[in-house]
């Protein structure tokens, strides 16, 4: 089982990424590649909207699964796929491949969802520890051109009889790879850990959307 966190680093500048890589790569042997994720922003268009209900609606695709498309609305994920199951090529329902959810919304849903912004961010690094116990994602977001943060995205792969959890693991791994400090986010949307929708859901959180 994975567990996930994402850490927006406190008084982060657009050279922390370099420092961070430069002060890591001396201590770990694999460095796994460059890494890069969007993120859309969609602004509600309904004037009746309950206000129960969130005037945002996200949708994120991360590099490291690029055929998956996570959308999140009221703490409520939905992910497609651009590679249909084998299934249900060969039962005869669908032909080719899907449309992610967010361009059937930009397409279909203009009434009720406009695009607001979108994140293509870039240019970050992967780093693979411990024959791959450990993940670390780290990335500079720019928003319009301007700096926005420094993200380090955390991910523990480890043996589900551990006497610690994952997000003990996770926590302790900030000092043990010397992570600067920062906002740790680790919320979960669903008591499963799906792990996709947990990541993004973290990602938002760490962005402040």
């Amino acid at each position: 089982m994975i567990s996930t966190g994402v850490l927006a680093v406190h008084n982060a500048s657009p050279n922390s990424l370099s420092v961070f890589h430069d002060a890591i790569i001396s201590e770990i042997p694999k460095l796994s590649g460059r890494w890069s994720f969007e993120l859309k922003v969609f602004r509600s268009n309904n004037a009746h909207l309950a206000s129960t209900q969130s005037s945002f609606l996200f949708n994120i695709n991360f590099d490291h699964e690029p055929s998956k498309s996570i959308t999140l609305i009221n703490k409520i994920s939905i992910t497609t796929s651009t590679s249909p199951s084998k299934e249900l090529i060969d039962s005869g329902s669908l032909v080719g491949s899907c449309d992610p959810l967010d361009l059937i919304v930009q397409s279909k849903l203009q009434s009720l969802w406009l695009v607001r912004q979108t994140l293509k961010v870039d240019n970050g690094f992967t780093y693979e520890i411990n024959q791959g116990e450990f993940l670390l994602r780290a990335v500079n977001v720019y928003l319009n051109g301007s700096f926005k943060n420094f993200l380090i995205f955390i991910e523990y792969h480890g043996n589900e009889k551990a006497k610690e959890s994952g997000l003990e693991k996770i926590k302790e791994s900030i000092a043990r790879f010397r992570i600067p400090p920062g906002n740790l986010h680790t919320e979960q949307l669903t008591e499963t850990k799906e792990y996709l929708s947990d990541l993004a859901y973290q990602t938002v959180q760490a962005l402040q959307f």
